[in-house]
């Protein structure tokens, strides 16, 4: 679980845009949201990342 954790901190370092969505209009917090990844919530609302849904 913790590869996921990096994977979206080295995303998020890079510029990578908190806010995109999906073919399906979810965001990266959406998604985190859904498979309750509490530690990804948290990164992703640190950094600015809004709820879709």
């Amino acid at each position: 679980m913790s590869g996921k954790k990096d994977m979206v901190e080295l995303l998020l370092a890079r510029k990578a845009d908190v806010n995109a969505k999906d073919s399906d209009g979810e965001t990266a917090l959406d998604e985190a949201f859904e498979k309750g990844n509490q530690d990804i919530i948290a990164i992703l609302i640190q950094r600015g990342g809004k709820e879709n849904k």
